[in-house]
């Protein structure tokens, strides 16, 4: 069996039309309370929102970083607690921080990484705000304008929160539901279950451990024609771009991804 390949790959870069003109990537316009109108003759029974996570640091490392990422505005202070009825914690509450060390690119030590206080595609200050705020506007119409959502979650029951197993979607979620209901505090009985499945069957990103073909997909479409007569016009634009960066390696000459999210991130 065959797999073709969307028709986005057979056009030609001067002949795509898409106006990106007020096009933001790093953030999208937030739904708005005035403009919401319920659905006529209809009546809301269940509210599912999809998101991406917000702004994050480079998950891929370019030389020489002398810039400066932060992730330690928001504390991230968690505890454990055993499965019983106690609101005892199992250990004391703990406020978790990523240290990027002072010999970081000294010292023979190649891996040179930013300054500040972000890991490798954590979310930032910025990104935990952008859920913050959306969670907010999302608040502002289920909750305050419909009165669909309670005012005060009191049975967590009523939400269900999936995440993948990366840092930066887990505290996406936090931040998202930290706006949609403030200052719900720490009770152990009021805390959100949030639902991750292991890395190795994630099924909400492209995942060749539990979907084989997906390499085989992936493998057609840089295999293609059109894929092929793309990236060899864009050579020299990579090679510029690796000498600019004193990048080197098939992440930085054989795809874009390196340069992708090393310049989009910023």
């Amino acid at each position: 069996q065959s797999t073709s390949v969307s028709s986005t790959y057979n056009t030609d870069i001067s002949n795509y039309d898409f106006d990106d003109s007020s096009f933001n990537y790093c953030q999208a316009d937030f739904p708005s309370n005035a403009s919401y109108v319920p659905v006529a003759n209809a009546t809301l029974e269940f509210v599912q929102v999809v998101v991406r996570h917000g702004d994050r640091s480079p998950a891929l490392v370019a030389p020489h970083q002398d810039v400066t990422w932060n992730c330690d505005k928001y504390s991230e202070n968690v505890y454990l607690k055993s499965d019983t009825t106690s609101e005892v914690s199992s250990s004391a509450l703990v406020n978790q921080k990523t240290e990027i060390p002072v010999w970081n690119g000294k010292y023979g030590y190649s891996n040179q990484l930013w300054k500040g206080s972000c890991n490798v595609g954590e979310l930032t200050d910025i990104g935990k705000a952008q859920h913050e705020s959306l969670g907010a506007k999302l608040r502002s119409i289920y909750v305050e304008k419909l009165n669909f959502l309670p005012y005060w979650l009191s049975n967590v029951n009523q939400v269900y929160v999936r995440t993948t197993h990366y840092h930066r979607t887990k505290t996406s979620a936090e931040s998202l539901l930290g706006g949609i209901w403030p200052f719900r505090g720490i009770s152990a009985n009021m805390a959100i279950p949030m639902h991750t499945y292991p890395e190795e069957i994630e099924t909400m990103e492209a995942n060749s451990n539990a979907c084989p073909a997906i390499n085989k997909v992936w493998m057609d479409i840089i295999g293609s024609d059109s894929y092929q007569k793309f990236f060899k016009g864009q050579n020299a634009l990579m090679t510029k771009l690796a000498r600019i960066l004193d990048a080197s390696g098939p992440i930085w000459t054989m795809v874009w991804d390196g340069y992708f999210d090393t310049l989009f991130t910023r």
